[in-house]
């Protein structure tokens, strides 16, 4: 059978699927090799999505690696090629003689007004006791902590999405980890509102 390969283009970025088609044979590992590019003059935190079609022989094409979605993020002019593995089943329907993966590139505006709203309910919600309504660090737990807690207002100028990215999915001293209480478009949302904050 045929497995053939199309990429979408979603606002500053290009998306290039390395392998217009292939030939697979049914209970075999195959792989393709897919390059994102950020156009633009920011750094922006994109979703890659994956679409299986057709829709009803879409369980018949099984990820081994690099799932249905996947996040980037991406400095200006910054590409990257990721490979992504799968495995035809070998009960895949006979009637259907060729799969089509389509790759979408869906970018995060920093500034659009859902975000935004979503950041601000968040901060509000876990992060203001501690940081204050401005990230000065003055919020009214901050005093109980060891240390205090530091005026974040200088860290939102120097450090990249992606370090604040990481500092709000993995910790920062006493701060716990959100990764597991927030998905990637909240932690995402977060970083636009301490973005916002930070202006």
């Amino acid at each position: 059978m045929t497995v053939h390969f199309q990429g979408e283009v979603r606002a500053d970025w290009t998306i290039e699927p390395r392998t217009p088609s292939v030939r697979v044979v049914r209970g075999e590992i195959f792989e393709s090799l897919v390059s994102v590019r950020n156009r633009s003059v920011r750094e922006v935190v994109a979703m890659v999505v994956k679409d299986i079609r057709p829709q009803d022989a879409a369980g018949a094409l099984i990820h081994l690696g690099c799932g249905p979605t996947f996040t980037l993020v991406l400095k200006p002019g910054e590409t990257v090629a990721v490979p992504s593995t799968y495995f035809v089943a070998e009960d895949a329907a006979k009637s259907v003689d060729a799969f089509e993966i389509a790759y979408a590139v869906y970018s995060f505006e920093p500034y659009a007004v859902e975000p935004l709203r979503l950041g601000r309910r968040i901060y509000a919600e876990r992060c203001i006791n501690c940081h204050g309504p401005k990230a000065h660090g003055d919020g009214s737990t901050a005093r109980l902590l060891a240390g205090g807690v530091s005026d974040l207002a200088p860290s939102l100028r120097q450090k990249t999405d992606r370090d604040l990215l990481q500092a709000i999915a993995q910790g920062v001293g006493p701060m716990p980890a959100f990764a597991p209480a927030l998905g990637v478009a909240e932690q995402q949302a977060l970083v636009v509102y301490l973005r916002d904050l930070g202006k």
